[in-house]
């Protein structure tokens, strides 16, 4: 945690960019190949999220699995919107 209020900046933009490269890694690129190799939605959805849960290997099991999930709640309607998206935009 910052300990003073130049540390703050610095690590508000960590934080804010760590989770777009996230989100930019998992749904949107990750997602976007997979949906361009032919795989279908809910291969994508499954696919992505054992990924995203992977990246936790250094966690327990149970923080593993808890991701896992969480990122196949989370996936569900990005993954529709995903798909229609590259099939209207992809040629």
């Amino acid at each position: 945690m910052p300990q003073s209020a130049v540390e703050l900046l610095p690590y508000l933009a960590l934080a804010i960019t760590a989770g777009l490269c996230e989100e930019f890694l998992y749904r949107g690129f990750a997602m976007a190949v997979l949906l361009r190799v032919g795989l279908q939605a809910w291969a994508v959805v499954l696919l992505s999220s054992v990924l995203f849960g992977l990246r936790t290997v250094t966690r327990a099991a149970a923080g593993i699995v808890m991701t896992l999930l969480i990122g196949l709640i989370l996936r569900h309607q990005p993954a529709r919107v995903m798909a229609v998206w590259c099939r209207r935009f992809s040629a």
